[in-house]
């Protein structure tokens, strides 16, 4: 029997990718333009058919590949949460707080670009704050997820991106002038980018939503209508939402406050499609990424001035040497349009599984609250009290 499911989930992972490895593969295709017929939720102009095989190709692939594989394993008894993946840690970087102008707007414009696959999964009572994943962010898959059909948009385990007004941080008062300046939300220079890597995007819609495009060709460098940087991979993740990159005074330092203090470790860089694509940015060699784990949601850490040989793409080296003659003599100026990443605890795990932040929070003789030697502030929530507000099940499709 056991046998019998193994072939069942296998099968339609391979012919789900070899069905879609030419799009992913090809160099002469141009990434990041899709075609309207994929393009709107709805399909338009496509037959019943196509709208199945389309259906059948990217459950069997993003459902099967990366949640049918690993249903067989049961997680250690002082693993956070319910999902295979996060078996091994005790901690995860869940949430990233960002402060912006407009929610519903830049809200709006996020849902768009993503065509609706990257939705609101909470919002506060008084509208000023906006939480968004692609999926359930409960660390337990849905009574209704069904390994090898479901896809991981329906399965449990996304990191978030929640979007506050800036009246939340200031006590709920801000002047009307002030909210209609450019000037509102100080970006900073700290943030360089957050990395989405998807197959579903419509860049044209993130544009008639307010998103301005920078660069694309390959992946897409865009802003949000309060100039959030995004860099868009069109490929495949686990979680579309694959990190955040953090410039930083000292490489060195900052790595050993993440891996000493909040128990993160040094790993490759994730990336959306195979490595060496010219259709994603190249890794950079004197960038550093910090993580939980394998496919979730970390950090990657970049020097305040860039090295002129971190990169071996000449298309690349000229991107980074037009961003390192302005951030070269530029101080790290955090502004105060990012706010606070969430790390979530196993209050229940082993000591020995926890790092020194972590278990000082939990026997409370430290903080809450963490900031890291540049002053990036880091929120240790114990996982009992994430899991009460944690969304368990898929959001409906709600468009804007």
């Amino acid at each position: 029997m056991r046998l019998l499911f193994l072939l069942s989930t296998l099968l339609p992972v391979l012919l789900g990718f070899r069905a879609r490895l030419p799009s992913y593969r090809s160099s002469s295709a141009r990434a990041w333009v899709v075609p309207e017929s994929h393009s709107t939720p709805d399909r338009i102009g496509a037959s019943k058919e196509l709208r199945r095989t389309g259906k059948a190709i990217l459950t069997s692939f993003v459902g099967a590949a990366f949640s049918a594989a690993t249903s067989g394993k049961v997680p250690r008894a002082n693993a956070i949460g319910k999902k295979s993946e996060l078996q091994e840690v005790s901690m995860v970087l869940q949430d990233m707080q960002l402060y912006v102008q407009d929610t519903n707007k830049e809200a709006k414009m996020l849902n768009a670009v993503f065509q609706d696959t990257f939705r609101t999964i909470r919002r506060s009572k008084d509208g000023s704050t906006t939480t968004m994943a692609f999926g359930p962010d409960a660390f337990e898959s849905p009574k209704t997820f069904t390994p090898g059909l479901s896809t991981f948009a329906e399965d449990g385990g996304h990191a978030t991106l929640t979007l506050c007004s800036k009246s939340s941080s200031s006590g709920g008062s801000s002047s009307s002038s002030s909210s209609s300046s450019d000037d509102f939300i100080e970006r900073g220079n700290g943030l360089q980018f957050i990395r989405f890597g998807s197959d579903v995007i419509r860049i044209s819609k993130g544009v008639e939503a307010g998103g301005v495009v920078n660069y694309a060709y390959g992946w897409v460098d865009i802003d949000t209508p309060s100039k959030v940087p995004l860099e868009i991979v069109v490929g495949i993740a686990r979680d579309p939402l694959m990190l955040a990159c953090l410039r930083v005074s000292d490489v060195q330092q900052s790595v050993a406050f993440f891996t000493e203090q909040l128990g993160m470790k040094v790993m490759p860089t994730p990336l959306a499609r195979s490595e060496g694509s010219e259709f994603e940015p190249a890794v950079r060699k004197d960038a550093v990424f910090v993580g939980y784990g394998k496919d979730l949601f970390g950090l990657l850490l970049v020097p305040l001035a860039m090295s002129a040989s971190s990169s071996t793409s000449k298309r690349q080296q000229r991107i980074n040497d037009k961003a390192a003659a302005a951030a070269s003599s530029a101080p790290l100026v955090l502004g105060d349009m990012l706010g606070a990443f969430t790390i979530v605890i196993d209050d229940k795990a082993s000591k020995d599984t926890l790092a020194p932040a972590a278990l000082r929070m939990l026997s409370g003789e430290g903080p809450t609250e963490i900031a890291s030697p540049d002053g990036y502030r880091f929120v240790l929530q114990k996982y009992t009290d994430f899991a009460r507000s944690a969304t368990k099940t898929p959001v409906p499709s709600t468009l804007y």
